[in-house]
């Protein structure tokens, strides 16, 4: 695999528990810290992305409608 989002709790568990090694190059706080360096983004999206990578399912709850 080449990118893992790597932010759900628990996933490298479950899949170990079924005889699978998780192999991966990058995740989104990787994508996330090379967007900072580049400056890629502005303070506030920055912000908000990494507000969603930890925690993802309390950012979309907060924001249903």
């Amino acid at each position: 695999m080449i990118f893992y989002y790597g932010i759900f709790d628990g996933v490298e568990k479950t899949l170990a528990d079924h005889g699978v090694k998780l192999l991966h190059l990058c995740t989104w706080w990787d994508v996330l810290a090379e967007a900072r360096i580049q400056g890629a983004f502005d303070a506030a999206t920055l912000s908000e992305v990494e507000a969603y990578l930890s925690a993802p399912a309390a950012w979309s709850d907060a924001r249903k409608s």
